[in-house]
């Protein structure tokens, strides 16, 4: 009589190495707010017309005041402007690309 003994195997895991990437922060230009002004996106691909999101910051300086930052999370196929309303920045946006 021949008993076959079953081995039992266990698949690990596959481990993928993926490689670090460096995203480097590229300074690209600021603006100053004006009051009143919403800074809107508008995607080169789609069209689309969108408030950007802004990401504030408050910290306290070295003389005790708060010091405040703003910056925007950036999308590659966006462009950004500052208009008082979504129907000026169109208008804004299409003057642009008339000239």
């Amino acid at each position: 009589m021949k008993i076959e003994n079953d081995i039992d195997t266990i698949a690990l895991p596959k481990q993928e190495i993926q490689a670090n990437i460096n995203k480097e922060l590229k300074y690209i230009g600021s603006v100053m707010h004006r009051p009143g002004h919403t800074l809107f996106e508008i995607n080169l691909n789609t069209g689309a017309i969108k408030e950007a999101t802004i990401e504030r910051k408050v910290s306290i300086g070295m003389d005790g005041n708060p010091v405040f930052q703003s910056k925007v999370q950036v999308n590659a196929a966006c462009y950004y402007l500052e208009a008082l309303n979504k129907k000026n920045a169109k208008r804004k946006f299409l003057k642009m690309f008339k000239e």
